[in-house]
Formats: C-alpha cells, sequence, structure tokens
C-alpha cells in the first residue's frame, strides 16, 4: 500500500521539471525576443501605472524633462561606443588561446549577436532621446512619447545588462583557463 501522495508529488514534479525545460530551451533559443517582450510589457505597465496614479505631474516641467533627455542622449553615446569596443576586445580575444574552448562553443554566433544588438538599441534610444529633445517642448508630454522614451531606456538596458552579464562570463571562462594553464606541470 502505497503512503498517500507519494505518486502523486512525484508525477507533478517530473510535469514541472518537463515544463520548465521546455520554457529555458524556448527562452535560450530566442532570449534576445523574449527579452524585449518582457521589457515592453514591463515598460508599458510601468507607464501606464505612473500615469494612472500619479497623472501629468510625474512626468515633470519641460525643461527638466529636456535635461533628461541630454542626459540620456549623452549616456546612450557613451554605451554605443562601449558596445562598439566589446565587439572589438572579443573580436580581439578571439586570437587568444585561452578563449579556444569559447570559440568552438554552439553559442559563439550568440555572442556577436548580442553586442551588435545592444550597440543598436543603444544607438536607437540616443536617437529616440535626440528628437524627443526636438520634439517635446510643450508643457504637457505626449502620450506616445513616454511611451518611446521609456521603451527605449529599458530596452536598451535590459540589453546593456545582458553584455555585462556575457563580459563576466566571458571573463570567468577565461581566468579560469589561464589559471589552468598556469597550475599545469607541463606548462612551461
Amino acid at each position: 500500500m502505497p503512503r498517500s501522495g507519494t505518486g502523486t508529488s512525484a508525477v507533478q514534479g517530473g510535469v514541472r521539471a518537463k515544463l520548465t525545460h521546455a520554457i529555458l530551451t524556448r527562452y535560450e533559443k530566442r532570449f534576445l525576443r523574449w527579452d524585449l517582450v518582457l521589457v515592453t510589457f514591463v515598460g508599458v505597465a510601468l507607464v501606464a501605472g505612473v500615469r494612472t496614479f500619479f497623472g501629468e505631474f510625474a512626468v515633470g516641467p519641460a525643461e527638466t524633462r529636456r535635461q533628461l533627455y541630454v542626459t540620456g542622449a549623452g549616456i546612450a553615446a557613451a554605451l554605443t561606443g562601449f558596445g562598439l569596443v566589446a565587439i572589438t576586445l572579443m573580436l580581439d580575444l578571439t586570437a587568444s588561446p585561452s578563449v579556444a574552448v569559447l570559440k568552438k562553443s554552439e553559442h559563439f554566433p550568440l555572442l556577436f549577436a548580442t553586442f551588435l544588438s545592444t550597440t543598436r538599441y543603444m544607438s536607437l534610444t540616443m536617437i529616440v532621446l535626440v528628437a524627443a529633445i526636438v520634439a517635446d517642448s510643450n508643457p504637457e508630454m505626449p502620450w506616445w512619447l513616454l511611451i518611446v522614451v521609456v521603451l527605449s531606456a529599458l530596452i536598451s538596458a535590459a540589453r546593456f545588462a545582458r553584455c555585462l552579464w556575457i563580459i563576466a562570463r566571458i571573463l570567468g571562462i577565461v581566468t579560469k583557463g589561464s589559471a589552468e594553464s598556469n597550475l599545469a606541470p607541463n606548462s612551461r
């Protein structure tokens, strides 16, 4: 006689594990698209929530918005440069013997795709913010402009966070490979 609940929880655990695996597999194949969808959903919800609960006051006066646009455009331009430098460094790192494992990986092309996507979205954010400087001259901020500015900034931030995560992983691989080759008895 089986104990009560043991068979059911094992089946539920197996189904949950399969479902989790299926979701993660789909996410890994198209993570840039899923990140874009998630950030878009969060951005629209954020804008709608702020506008619903705080109204026009939350957006601020036109001159304050203008200063935020200028600052944001400068940051986006600098981070676009970061993306270009990161791509260049990755190209340079591929010549390193400690990154040979990374170069053989099936995910190697995704690294460049991710950094290029980040650079594109940072450039887009810079262009959106420069356009917002010109377009937003009224005391009341247009609804559509708020959504475009917030979404471009959030998408760029998410892509930038992904790039930092990738760089941290690459540095972990490189330093681990370097440490192992320095510790090997026949490496000299």
